[in-house]
């Protein structure tokens, strides 16, 4: 017999380095399962109910859980509908990047800084390296709030966006659809709750944080490896004059380009503002465009340089 959180464990580590190996699906989960797989491209003949997925009902409670990784998203979300789903409490895993030291400690000053209660959860692997990210992740970490605490929260908040930017745009496990997918299974396996609203788009989650300015030194999505950013600053201050406030930011990924374009667009000098859109557009046409390019948030990044 298996839990909810042992069954996504299963899907999950048949997909953790993209060699999709047959996984026990219970008979009642096939239509899930067979959704699940066959958005994300991946096989679907999964048949055997020998992992039989156990309901864990637990009692309500008023308290709602925002996922928070101290990311510009997840911070969004939480700034957005704290007043609607309160009281609440921060939700941080560990095990999916080698940026956990930093991460974390982010996630625990700006819990602070807001007076929030940070629940930190093992996954259960290394932080050595990335983890691939995939439904499988998500709906993994998903399960784990939900099993996580003794009760059932009153909603459940994740950092996302309706309209697509680049990474939304090619994956679809980022999407609203996919984590209403969730949603669904979830509300079978532990009863019903609400999924907490995504924010619009990649441009509401930086206007929410201009309204908390004290916040801004401490929120970073960079996706540059801790040991280099020092020698990235010093090269953005040497090439543009840059100097950028946040110790987290590297100033080179693209994630530094769109907060440098958003949150600073007025303040840095053309120069450095062309750079971080040339960063995007790269990054869009190279390795985001599985479905298209997503042309309105091109459109809305360039209208802030111009």
């Amino acid at each position: 017999m298996k839990t909810g959180i042992e069954f996504m464990k299963d899907l999950f580590e048949s997909t953790r380095y993209r060699d999709f190996k047959e996984v026990q699906v219970p008979p009642s989960l096939y239509p899930y399962a067979y959704l699940l797989f066959r958005l994300y491209n991946q096989p679907t003949g999964l048949v055997d109910d020998s992992g039989v997925l156990v309901p864990n009902y637990k009692e309500e409670s008023d308290v709602s859980v925002f996922s928070f990784s101290g990311g510009k998203d997840s911070i969004g979300s939480y700034l957005k509908h704290v007043e609607r789903f309160s009281p609440n409490d921060l939700f941080y895993v560990s095990g999916v990047s080698p940026l956990y030291p930093e991460e974390v400690s982010r996630a625990r000053i700006i819990a602070d800084e807001l007076g929030e209660h940070l629940t930190e959860a093992e996954l259960g692997l290394d932080n050595k390296t990335w983890l691939p990210e995939s439904v499988i992740k998500n709906h993994y970490i998903y399960s784990m709030i939900m099993e996580h605490y003794p009760f059932r929260p009153r909603a459940v908040g994740f950092g996302g966006t309706v309209e697509v930017g680049p990474q939304s745009m090619a994956f679809f496990h980022d999407s609203p659809e996919a984590f209403d997918i969730f949603h669904r299974f979830a509300e079978e396996s532990w009863g019903r709750h609400t999924l907490i609203p995504f924010l619009q788009d990649e441009f509401e989650s930086y206007e929410l944080l201009s309204k908390h300015p004290e916040l801004i030194p401490l929120v970073a999505s960079c996706h540059g490896m801790p040991e280099k950013k020092e020698a990235d600053r010093m090269e953005i201050k040497r090439r543009f004059g840059v100097e950028l406030e946040n110790k987290y930011d590297c100033g080179k990924c693209y994630k530094c380009a769109e907060k440098g374009i958003i949150i600073h667009g007025k303040d840095y000098p053309k120069e450095y503002l062309e750079y971080c859109m040339d960063v995007i557009t790269k990054k869009v046409y190279s390795e985001y465009n599985m479905n298209g390019v997503p042309t309105e948030y091109l459109r809305k990044m360039n209208a802030r340089v111009a």
